[in-house]
């Protein structure tokens, strides 16, 4: 199955963690993402405050045991398919 939010472009806020790993940030358009790898699980979010993105899963992958819970950023990525903004952009 194809992430449905594959190119979404987005600007961190803050990333990293394990148990869950969780990353934070928003949309060039303004809208607030979360994304959180725990329990095997990867789920990813979009809303227009932070609440909603935690609490809308717009994407759930399976990717690991029950018990997983750390995933890099660059992992995260590969999995989601969303492109990290830099700073400086």
């Amino acid at each position: 199955m194809e992430s449905p939010v594959k190119g979404l472009r987005v600007r961190l806020d803050s990333c990293g963690g394990g148990c869950p790993f969780q990353l934070q940030g928003r949309t060039e358009d303004g809208r607030y993402v979360y994304g959180r790898y725990r329990g095997g699980t990867l789920s990813f979010g979009i809303g227009a405050s932070e609440w909603d993105a935690v609490g809308t899963d717009t994407f759930v992958k399976g990717v690991g045991g029950w018990l997983d819970g750390y995933m890099s950023l660059e992992e995260f990525v590969k999995h989601t398919g969303i492109v990290i903004v830099p700073e400086s952009e």
